[in-house]
């Protein structure tokens, strides 16, 4: 019984050892694409990740000079009115003193 067994495993190892090996190449090779795939489609995940954070940082760079743009254009405005305010409290200063002086050289005649 022992020699039909040897017998059995020489014949199959002979005869289906080639069949076997390439369907386990099969399954190898197909397990190596299916892992390229997963890799590949992790990295473009990455990458995407990464556009959309440099992305975010430029429009974060744009509001920031807005942000610098508004300041400066607010300061002009600050300064053009505050201009115009002392130029119109000093015309009404001025009128008010020659108000005053006409009214005194009225008197004084």
């Amino acid at each position: 019984m022992m020699v039909l067994w040897v017998l059995f495993c020489g014949t199959v190892y002979s005869r289906a050892g080639p069949a076997i090996a390439g369907m386990m190449d099969e399954v190898s090779e197909q397990i190596e694409k299916e892992h390229q795939a997963l890799e590949d489609t992790e990295i473009n995940a990455v990458k995407a990740a990464i556009e959309a954070h440099q992305s975010q940082l430029t429009i974060l760079k744009d509001v920031e000079e807005l942000f610098e743009t508004q300041k400066m254009a607010t300061d002009q405005i600050v300064a053009m009115a505050q201009g115009k305010l002392h130029h119109a409290v000093r015309d009404q200063f001025d009128l008010r003193l020659q108000v005053l002086a006409d009214t005194e050289s009225k008197y004084k005649n």
